[in-house]
């Protein structure tokens, strides 16, 4: 039977995937508060009511500055990108969940990750903790079908709101940060411009076949991807925006990417902003990962009743 928790987490996993997995809640001891900080009301969304419309292809001046893009990451070797499509990004941070099978309230605890992935619809994305809070989680996405794990238990979630859910968010933290699928065939990167605040930096949006517009932000002296942003109300109650950012930028495999990321949400009314996790991350480009990584382990079948 499935616990309490198992049924708390998949509803919280509608309202973030493979982003968040959190409940929206109380946070957890004071030694943990101070991991992420607290909650913070934020004034109007910066982004107008009248976005620019998608052009039919990426215009020559966004090419250039990707080719840029390219550079700054690979120091250069633009070929290197090929040892992307094939990833890995494992690590330790804290993230907001459910306290316990029988408590409601959400804790910020310590907690493993690991992803793996091969482009365009392979993931597997595992969480575990330990005592006093232990946790276990997985999410698979294989193409067309997706499960959960919770105690070594897959469920499949069929509903294709999940499915196009785990697309979203798996491209947004951990695709992205990779660069080469905004030089696929079929995205369109456009809006390219400066910002007004500090620290400078490029902004410019992009559109995948079938996903929510995201907007990248790009460290004006480096060109390193600093922020992406993006819209979901797929299946949370609420519409909401959510945000990864990378920092710490060092070299893998001659790759420059972020070993720092968090998320954010923020929801529309009231506008109120949380982080809602932080990572300290490594980077992987095994030649292959096994296909049996992107299948969920067989169900146990439970032994027959005695015979009277």
């Amino acid at each position: 039977m499935t616990s309490r928790i198992d049924a708390a987490v998949r509803r919280a996993a509608v309202l973030g995937l493979l982003a968040a997995l959190v409940v929206a809640g109380g946070v957890g001891c004071e030694a943990e508060r101070k991991v992420l900080p607290e909650k913070v009301e934020v004034g109007p969304s910066p982004r107008s009511s009248g976005e620019p419309p998608v052009p039919a292809a990426t215009p020559s001046e966004v090419k250039k500055f990707l080719e840029r893009v390219v550079a700054a990451v690979t120091d250069n070797q633009p070929q290197r990108l090929q040892l992307a499509r094939v990833s890995r990004a494992h690590g330790e941070g804290t993230m907001l969940r459910p306290e316990g099978p029988d408590a409601p309230a959400t804790i910020r605890a310590k907690t493993r990750r690991d992803f793996r992935a091969v482009w365009p619809d392979r993931l597997r994305l595992d969480y575990e903790s330990d005592p006093p809070h232990p946790f276990s989680l997985s999410f698979i996405l294989n193409g067309e079908s997706l499960w959960s794990i919770a105690n070594r238990q897959p469920v499949p979630l069929t509903e294709p709101v999940y499915l196009e859910e785990a697309r979203t968010d798996g491209l947004a933290q951990h695709w992205l940060p990779l660069i080469f699928p905004l030089l696929e065939p079929g995205v369109v990167a456009y809006d390219l411009r400066e910002s007004d605040g500090q620290p400078a930096r490029y902004l410019l949006r992009c559109k995948f076949p079938n996903r929510p517009v995201y907007q990248l932000a790009f460290d004006a002296q480096t060109l390193l991807l600093r922020h992406v942003e993006y819209r979901l109300s797929l299946v949370a109650a609420r519409p909401m925006q959510r945000e990864w950012d990378f920092d710490d930028f060092q070299s893998f495999s001659g790759l420059k990417l972020p070993t720092r990321m968090s998320y954010a949400e923020t929801i529309d009314s009231p506008r109120v902003r949380e982080v809602k996790m932080e990572w300290q991350i490594r980077w992987e480009f095994p030649a292959t990962i096994a296909e049996e990584v992107f299948q969920p382990p067989a169900t146990p079948v439970p032994p027959p009743p005695p015979k009277k």
